[in-house]
């Protein structure tokens, strides 16, 4: 097992440790489980809590890697929720991409989802994963699984700094931001952390990005009888708009009007994008729009744009940028 000599710190790393706020029902817990490099934080745990949803953005390569491939079909199987009253799991390890490893990177998937899920009591489907590091070699799986239950029994709401710390690969500082917003007259609280120096293009490339809200994307308890036209317009608004998927916008505040025949609805959502901070953290952009949309034999199909328009968000005081006190 090899010694990694750490490299000289960045110039570019922020002077003071970024204060993070923890998220309702996200915990964390990190460990070094030897991936790669002995005694260095190599894997993170996340549960996030029951009735939570789940969305995801993956990069668009022709020679995606067995963790990618695995969370783009759990998000097409489930529309990114988890059954009943499971959480959902998210594993992450550095050192080894699992990347051009073939049958035997989607084996180390699978044992991951059953690890996982027996460490925290959930589906193997709401499990999710990402491996960072060096390609074209077997992930040692094994090794991860020897530590799942006792990330499982370290998970914290402030572990955020050494979840960060657990993927880096060729970041010299860990990679995290928080900020909190009043949406629709509720305060709510964005966390996250990435890794990645020069990763993010083309489409994510292979950079990883985990962020975290406490807000309502989306209210199925409001939708009664149309919770599975919900669920499908959900997806569409996932994976159709690539406004969203390219930009990273998060969408919030999604109001669903049926009409009687429930075939046709009018969606207004607002959206908002955490990764496009002013310098001083002060505020980031948004937007809303209006849409019509019809039920066809194929699906939920786009149709009229009624509206859209843009904001900045206050981060300090809740008002819109401009407002006066």
């Amino acid at each position: 097992m090899s010694q990694k000599t750490e490299p000289a710190v960045s110039p570019l790393a922020p002077k003071t440790r970024p204060q993070i706020a923890p998220v309702a029902g996200v915990t964390l817990a990190a460990g070094a489980a030897g991936v790669r490099y002995e005694g260095r934080t190599d894997v993170m745990l996340a549960r996030v809590a029951p009735g939570s949803a789940m969305a995801g953005v993956f990069t668009r390569s022709s020679t995606r890697s067995a963790p990618v491939l695995w969370c783009q079909d759990a998000l097409a199987k489930t529309g990114g929720t988890a059954p009943g009253d499971k959480p959902f799991g998210i594993v992450v390890n550095s050192g080894n991409s699992n990347a051009f490893t073939g049958r035997a990177g989607e084996e180390s998937v699978r044992a991951l989802a059953a690890g996982v899920s027996r460490a925290l009591g959930t589906d193997e489907g709401a499990v999710y994963q990402a491996s960072t590091g060096v390609i074209g070699e077997r992930l040692p799986h094994a090794k991860i699984e020897g530590v799942l239950d006792d990330l499982a029994a370290a998970l914290s709401p402030d572990a955020w700094h050494e979840a960060a710390a657990a993927i880096m690969t060729t970041d010299t500082f860990p990679k995290l931001a928080s900020a909190t917003a009043e949406i629709g007259g509720k305060t709510v609280t964005i966390s996250g952390f990435a890794k990645g120096s020069g990763m993010i293009a083309p489409d994510m490339a292979t950079m990883l990005g985990f962020v975290f809200t406490d807000a309502a994307i989306i209210d199925y308890s409001s939708v009664g009888g149309n919770v599975g036209p919900v669920k499908e317009i959900a997806g569409w608004l996932a994976e159709t708009l690539p406004m969203f998927a390219r930009s990273m916008h998060l969408i919030s505040n999604i109001d669903i009007a049926f009409d009687a025949s429930r075939d046709n609805a009018k969606v207004e959502a607002m959206f908002y994008n955490p990764m496009l901070l002013s310098g001083d953290g002060s505020f980031m952009t948004g937007g809303w729009y209006h849409h019509d949309m019809t039920r066809t034999v194929d699906g939920w199909k786009s149709g009229r744009l009624v509206e859209e328009g843009a904001f900045f968000a206050s981060l300090t005081d809740g008002r819109p940028v401009g407002e006066e006190a």
